[in-house]
């Protein structure tokens, strides 16, 4: 998120297909296959969307909590804001 202080991305993708849940960064550990992909320009809307794979809640993971705080994006995001299209 360091970067999105100095500017704002044009766009933000998180490939979400096959997530290390733990043992990470390099494992070995359990994986999990969500077979999502998220695209917006909200950085810290996506980490926050990300959450809910995990079963965090957004408010819990520190860096998202001082994003948001900060101004750099919106980590309460409404249901009916989140587009799904399917591939």
């Amino acid at each position: 998120m360091d970067l999105a202080s100095v500017f704002s991305p044009a766009l933000c993708l998180v490939d979400a297909t096959t997530i290390l849940t733990q043992g990470g960064p390099f494992g070995p550990g359990r994986v999990i296959h969500p077979n999502k992909v998220y695209a917006g320009k909200d950085g810290v809307a996506l980490d926050a969307i990300c959450c809910g794979l995990l079963g965090v809640k957004p408010g819990e993971v520190l860096h998202i909590k001082l994003a948001h705080e900060s101004g750099m994006g919106q980590m309460n995001l409404a249901a009916e804001e989140i587009k799904q299209v399917r591939l």
